[in-house]
């Protein structure tokens, strides 16, 4: 198949050319592909150390960059490219673009340096400046829009902000708190902001590409779900071994796979694009029955986190990320052999990931399965920079802008 798919025809209007630099257009540009390269560059990297290069074992700071990076640095650099373009569609307005855009990355980019490059107390402030720049720009944009839907967005970027603030200040040793705490408030946010963003998107694409598929919507449950998230996901990471912690996980769990069922994950085999999706929000239901299973004695903080972070986030990253990229460069919605390989790879390693911690006679060779899971994740990540590079890079191939 023709790798650019365009959508033009010989009866579609010519537009005329935009002006600046195609990977300045539109925020998912620049964001998506900094993301894709820093996951084939910061997952392998740690593999390096946790192996023994050249630590015997892991040292806390290392630990901790590990940590913090894949949550605030790749997870967030894929919602910040996902707001900047979502945002212009929900609220009509336009969201930064070209210079102002071209800066936001830089200051990504040189967040991602700082820990080789700059004293600590400036790698907190680049980074933490970059969170709270998002935070007001988007704000900004959301209220003056008076898209009261989406007021949840400033919100929930500023608690990401300051969940970052308090992870640099106990790395500084200005608090008394462990720096692993901010990370899982953080990756709970994340959790919480897929929970809301799937809700919209999933059935909708399932029911856009499989015609007359079968859905059922229950508006009490699309009412009490993300309360019951936010709730169960806080009391996760206040009480991690609460009772009330686990009643509330498996409730949330249990409503979390009635909504699922509702899309009718089933009917989307066929469709990659759709299968992706649905499987990720899958991961997502396991970590909230995971959260009981270690308080009751079998299971892990670990597993939940990987289940969560590699399983649920990064399969809804890459489907995600190639869907949005192919729409908004004017292609057809269409996953080609390429997009299959992405998509298997992220879930294989999400697999490979938690099945040692699953099934204990496994952990003996536990950096095996580390290693093999991190080159599944490399595979899935390096397919998707090779391939939308260029894309991302020109203009559309419809001449519009964007």
């Amino acid at each position: 198949m023709n790798p650019s798919r365009p959508l033009l025809h010989l009866r579609d209007p010519i537009y005329p050319p935009p002006g600046g630099w195609p990977v300045l257009r539109l925020g998912f540009r620049p964001f998506y592909l900094l993301a894709a390269a820093y996951a084939l560059l910061a997952i392998p990297f740690w593999v390096f150390i946790y192996a023994g290069f050249p630590y015997l074992n892991p040292k806390e700071p290392m630990l901790a960059w590990h940590a913090h990076e894949m949550i605030f640095g790749f997870v967030l650099a894929v919602i910040s490219g996902f707001l900047l373009t979502a945002v212009k569609n929900w609220t009509g307005l336009q969201t930064p673009r070209g210079g102002l855009l071209g800066f936001l990355a830089i200051l990504w980019l040189l967040a991602r340096l700082g820990p080789w490059l700059m004293p600590l107390p400036m790698w907190a402030v680049i980074d933490v400046g970059f969170d709270l720049l998002m935070t007001c720009l988007l704000g900004r944009i959301i209220i003056k829009a008076r898209s009261r839907r989406n007021y949840f967005v400033p919100v929930l970027l500023l608690m990401l902000a300051l969940a970052n603030t308090l992870f640099y200040a106990s790395l500084m040793h200005c608090i008394k708190l462990n720096w692993l705490h901010p990370v899982l408030a953080a990756l709970a946010l994340i959790i919480f902001l897929e929970t809301m963003i799937a809700g919209r998107v999933i059935p909708m694409f399932t029911r856009n590409a499989i015609k007359g598929v079968e859905q059922y919507r229950l508006e009490w449950l699309e009412r009490l779900l993300p309360v019951l998230t936010l709730l169960s996901l806080s009391s996760w990471i206040l009480f991690p071994r609460g009772a009330m912690t686990a009643i509330m996980a498996v409730f949330a769990g249990v409503l979390h796979a009635v909504r699922w069922w509702g899309w009718n994950p089933l009917s989307s085999w066929k469709k990659p694009m759709l299968w992706i999706l649905h499987v990720s929000y899958g991961w997502l239901i396991f970590g909230f029955f995971l959260i009981a299973a270690a308080i009751t004695g079998w299971g892990s903080q670990l597993m939940i986190i990987h289940v969560w972070s590699v399983g649920a986030t990064a399969g809804l990253i890459i489907g995600m990320i190639t869907r949005t990229a192919q729409g908004h460069t004017g292609r057809f919605l269409c996953a080609d052999r390429e997009e299959i390989v992405a998509y298997a790879a992220i879930m294989i390693a999400a697999l490979l990931r938690v099945l040692p911690l699953l099934v204990p006679v496994l952990q003996a060779h536990y950096l095996f399965w580390l290693i093999t899971s991190a080159s599944c994740w490399f595979t899935g990540f390096l397919v998707y920079e090779i391939r939308y590079f260029p894309w991302l890079m020109s203009t559309r191939v419809d001449g519009q802008d964007g």
